[in-house]
């Protein structure tokens, strides 16, 4: 299968899951509020939960695994790495706790000050 068409099959698959959730949770509410038919609808919801997860899995096991150094097919994953810049995390760690000195420093001047 080509990388496209296993990016449908996600997108498909993470739609399943959100209606599958949604039929649990309805059929929780029913059942919490002794609703008729409560048992039908949590019934419905779990085996549609158990029909994607099975469905999950047998994806991710002939899905193609990626090599070091191959281009993720996470759509997600690609666009943030492109929209984040590249910074020296040290040394903005470092700028961090000089600020937050500063600002501690200026914090007991003014508690010093009111005594």
């Amino acid at each position: 299968m080509t990388k496209l068409s296993w990016l449908v099959i996600e997108k498909i698959l993470n739609v399943a899951f959100s209606f599958g959730a949604a039929v649990v949770i309805f059929g929780a509410t029913a059942k919490i509020l002794h609703w008729k038919n409560a048992d039908i609808s949590i019934m419905v919801g779990l085996l549609t939960e158990v029909a994607i997860f099975l469905t999950m899995g047998l994806v991710e096991a002939f899905k193609p695994k990626e090599t070091p150094g191959q281009i993720s097919n996470n759509v997600y994953a690609n666009k943030m790495s492109q929209q984040l810049p590249s910074i020296d995390i040290s040394q903005e760690l470092l700028t961090f706790r000089s600020n937050l000195e500063k600002i501690n420093k200026k914090m007991e001047n003014i508690l010093n000050s009111s005594k």
